[in-house]
């Protein structure tokens, strides 16, 4: 029996030079995974590996899509652009595979056609900035400092012509007096003293802004009981999850900066 080589089209020099770029624990995996959902809450403690998995989700996402449109949004445009921030952060990971960013604008342009642009929403009013956006994904970094009303608003502009799931994924570090605080407490997420309830940990609530104010209920059909179905619904539930993740979360970091 005659034993066939293999052939590959690159060499082992070659290979050891391509960027892997991966989640690195099973919550950044479930994170970066999630399709379901329409609002996901990511982070509550520092160095969980919050804008590294955020930023990849963003790249695998747009690459081949040419749809695909997302928007990075802080609080401020010095903090999106500060040493070692979300825009320094992009260009490193992005450049590796082609995308190419324009410093002036604020956005990385991919290969096939996909658009990432970043902003700020420091105030209320900073929300006209996004008058006429039609976007597939925002993430919003560090979400705690920004205002509820902002927020809300961007949820309004998740529309594009991409057929992949739109969705606002907010990133966190913990701020008592935050409106984020008030939603996870609302949601069931939080104890008493503001800790994250592990066994309520990435399970899906039911989310809507009924009369200016946002309601949330553990089921689709409590929702419905309360607030109609169809037609005769008052509003439409979006799917809403968090998942706490903290320096455990991101094993480099332990690893490597002790």
């Amino acid at each position: 029996m005659s034993q066939e080589t293999t052939k590959y089209k690159y060499s082992q020099e070659e290979l050891s030079e391509i960027t892997i770029l991966s989640p690195l624990s099973k919550k950044q995996e479930t994170y970066l995974n999630d399709s379901e959902n329409d609002i996901i809450v990511w982070g509550g403690a520092a160095a969980s590996g919050k804008s590294f998995i955020s930023a990849l989700d963003i790249l695998i996402n747009g690459y081949d899509d040419s749809d695909f449109r997302a928007g990075i949004i802080r609080k401020t445009k010095e903090q999106l652009k500060g040493a070692g921030a979300l825009y320094d952060e992009c260009v490193q990971m992005y450049s590796k595979f082609n995308v190419k960013p324009k410093g002036n604008e604020l956005s990385f342009h991919f290969p096939e056609g996909a658009i990432v642009r970043m902003g700020y929403l420091d105030k209320p009013a900073d929300k006209h900035n996004y008058q006429g956006w039609q976007v597939t994904r925002f993430l919003v970094d560090e979400a705690q400092q920004l205002c509820e009303e902002g927020i809300a608003y961007l949820l309004s502009r998740l529309r594009s012509k991409s057929k992949q799931k739109h969705q606002l994924k907010l990133t966190c570090n913990p701020d008592y007096d935050s409106f984020l605080r008030v939603w996870l407490e609302k949601a069931g997420y939080l104890d008493e003293k503001g800790f994250p309830l592990k066994e309520r940990d990435g399970k899906t609530v039911y989310f809507a802004e009924i009369a200016g104010e946002t309601v949330f209920e553990q089921t689709l059909e409590s929702f419905e009981e309360k607030y109609g179905k169809g037609e005769t619904a008052i509003a439409d539930p979006l799917k809403f999850v968090y998942y706490s993740a903290n320096v455990y979360d991101n094993p480099w970091v332990v690893k490597y900066k002790k």
